[in-house]
């Protein structure tokens, strides 16, 4: 265990890194995914994120909070958000200052000129105007749909003097988004896909080395599919809406699981009930920071809680026992105690996922504090531990002098920020475009090897990742080709089998694209006969409802027909000869594949056994090789000699019985299968 306060929450996450790289290091047992950073509350998780990456550190945030916060989550995001709606100013922005079209802040003030011009925006203020006058000026007799929109520029920019690198970057980007919004009725993760591809975000994530953005990208679709899979009515706009109260409203309650990555993964105390890992890191362990000095919000002053007469809970927590000013004062005590108590079970969850090693730490001075936070209660309680038993917490910051005027460090620092972001100094996406355009045009120098170690891990890499350029070129290849293979699934029903046979390209398009099918009276009419056989001769047999037969029966009309087959076959030949086993299911395979199916009865015969299946047609023009499954099953089951068993078809309709005796064996019947 180890304990430490810093000045500063900057100073805190420098630390944490370097431990993080230190705790990696020391061991080489000790995976990325070996290590996790849990912290009590969501808003320092970028910059830790942003501080690990630099150093090459993977790092993976768990949970939609944290992980809506990523940039190349939000450059996705912002991607829909303009597809979406066209009037989604700040989210074009983002795209259009990124690091794929790069446009400078004079070709966006053109546009945004033109996006003014086009929605008839034509208003000039006066200089004795207050800020009031102008909004209620700016909006005087303009139509609500005449939204200034930045998408409608860029499809159509006028003639404004542009940069021509501006021209070319919007009529690019205005044709992506018109070829995305044609699939955007298609099923929600194929459309983010489909984003995804067209925003190149895979290449632009691999120049900038390190990190594992793609984790990132794959945690977002998988999140997508969550939602897609429990909304049937699911859509773009409810997707976006669903994230955006994710982002804003969620405390980090929601149930997530780390994936297999090996990374380190940071998330929040909440999500990390239930796992553990080798070394556990909880930073931000400051005065009302955790535990958080915010109680639960109150019925009586707040009308989003709950009142608890009416919580399934209400017998364990505590409520308003009289309604007087002595009453209130009790309420909130017992309300602010129960918050303190669930601070401290957290807490426990926290201090308890670590296997061997604990790291807590702590800061002085938070981003925007004006007094100094000062170390948590559990922070010194673990301090007081450590010099028990013989450690010593290091290093260790004291709250300031209450007559130190220096303040928070943060108040002093001014922090510029470029916008659009200065790409300038992203040098490594700089010198890996010029590579490629000089292997292009055929111009780049052949480089000797020089046999050092960097250069054997560099080929290392490249070995790894052409085998991923050869897949990549594959799924391309194959997705380019006019004849898609369909593979057969596990295991084939009997009347499958016998399509199979019969028109393979049929089957085929309905495995590529099975469709439902309508309900059929006559399958059900079919079932009640078979259940009906079943009851006749009292060996009813216990069935999954997909076993149900019958289902293959869909000629009976209604139940004068059902009636009438019944009293046919109770007249029939079989009608008072009992089975010696009645619908027994198999399983059989041929030529490697599984064939399924049920066998609607046995009779043992002199020689052998017959198998007999019912069937309900108008005509007798059922193929044998359905019988020749069914008697090589039989006899496998029990281990005899086809040759022994005989087969049938019963037409009940028309009182026929036919048999054949020259069913094929096992190897004409699998090549006749086609498998």
């Amino acid at each position: 265990v180890t304990v430490g306060s810093y000045l500063t929450v900057a100073d805190e996450i420098l630390a944490l890194r370097d431990r993080v790289l230190h705790v990696h290091a020391a061991d080489d047992t000790t995976q990325w995914s070996d290590i996790a950073i849990l912290a009590r509350q969501g808003a320092e998780i970028p910059e830790i994120v942003a501080t690990l990456r630099r150093s090459g550190v993977p790092v993976e945030v768990v949970g939609l909070n944290g992980l809506l916060a990523q940039p190349e989550v939000q450059d996705v995001l912002a991607m829909l958000d303009v597809l979406d709606d066209v009037t989604a100013n700040p989210s074009l922005l983002r795209i259009l200052t990124g690091p794929l079209w790069r446009i400078g802040p004079r070709d966006l003030a053109l546009l945004g000129r033109r996006a003014a011009s086009l929605a008839g925006s034509t208003f000039s203020l006066d200089d004795d105007v207050d800020l009031a006058g102008a909004l209620q000026q700016a909006v005087v007799g303009t139509d609500p749909a005449d939204v200034l929109s930045l998408a409608d520029a860029l499809e159509d920019p006028g003639h404004g003097p542009y940069s021509p690198e501006a021209l070319v970057r919007f009529k690019e980007l205005a044709g992506r988004l018109t070829g995305l919004r044609t699939h955007i009725s298609e099923p929600l993760v194929d459309f983010v896909r489909r984003v995804l591809h067209d925003l190149d975000l895979d290449i632009e994530l691999g120049s900038l080395g390190g990190g594992n953005g793609m984790d990132n990208i794959a945690l977002l679709l998988e999140a997508i599919a969550t939602y897609a899979e429990n909304d049937r009515f699911a859509s773009l706009a409810g997707l976006l809406s669903y994230l955006s109260f994710e982002s804003e409203f969620n405390a980090g309650m929601e149930v997530s699981a780390p994936s297999e990555a090996d990374s380190v993964k940071l998330l929040t105390v909440h999500k990390a009930k239930g796992l553990e890992w080798k070394a556990v890191f909880v930073p931000f362990l400051s005065a009302k920071v955790f535990p958080s000095d915010k109680s639960r919000p109150r019925w009586i002053t707040n009308a989003s809680a709950l009142p608890i007469e009416l919580r399934g809970d209400r017998d364990s927590i505590a409520d308003l026992e009289s309604w007087d000013t002595q009453g209130e004062k009790d309420f909130k005590a017992a309300t602010k105690l129960e918050s303190d108590n669930e601070e401290l079970r957290l807490g426990y969850v926290a201090l308890t996922r670590a296997e061997s090693a604990l790291h807590l730490s702590g800061h002085v001075w938070g981003r925007t504090q004006l007094k100094p936070r000062g170390p948590s209660p559990y922070l010194e309680t673990a301090r007081d531990w450590l010099a028990e038993s013989g450690g010593a917490a290091e290093p260790w910051c004291a709250l300031p002098a209450d007559d130190d005027e220096a303040g928070n460090p943060f108040a002093s620092q001014i922090m510029r920020i470029s916008w659009p972001t200065d790409l300038r100094e992203l040098g490594r996406r700089r010198s890996l475009a010029r590579s490629v355009r000089a292997h292009v045009k055929g111009t780049s120098d052949v480089i000797e090897p020089d046999g050092s170690a960097d250069e054997s891990a560099d080929l290392v890499a490249l070995d790894a990742r052409s085998a991923d350029l050869a897949l990549l070129v594959q799924e391309a290849e194959d997705a380019r080709r006019d004849v898609v293979t369909v593979p057969l699934p596990a295991s084939l029903s009997a009347t499958t089998a016998l399509r199979l046979a019969g028109d393979p390209s049929e089957l085929a398009r309905d495995l590529a694209r099975p469709m439902p099918r309508r309900p059929s009276a006559g399958a059900r009419f079919g079932t009640r006969f078979h259940a009906w056989v079943e009851a006749h001769f009292g060996q009813q047999a216990l069935l999954d409802p997909g076993d149900l037969p019958g289902k293959g029966d869909d000629d009976i009309a209604d139940d004068a027909d059902l009636r009438a087959i019944t009293e046919a076959f109770r007249a029939g030949p079989y009608g008072d000869t009992a089975p010696f086993a009645i619908e027994t299911p198999f399983s059989l395979t041929l030529g490697g594949q599984q064939v399924i199916g049920r066998i609607d009865a046995i009779y043992q015969t002199a020689t052998g056994f017959e198998v007999v299946d019912w069937k309900t047609n108008q005509t007798a023009s059922a193929d044998a090789v359905q019988l020749a499954i069914y008697r090589l099953a039989w006899a496998e089951l029990r281990g005899i000699d086809p040759a022994l068993v005989t087969a049938a078809f019963y037409y009940v309709r028309l009182g026929e019985v036919k048999r054949f005796d020259d069913l094929p064996g096992r190897e004409e019947l699998t090549k006749r299968l086609g498998l």
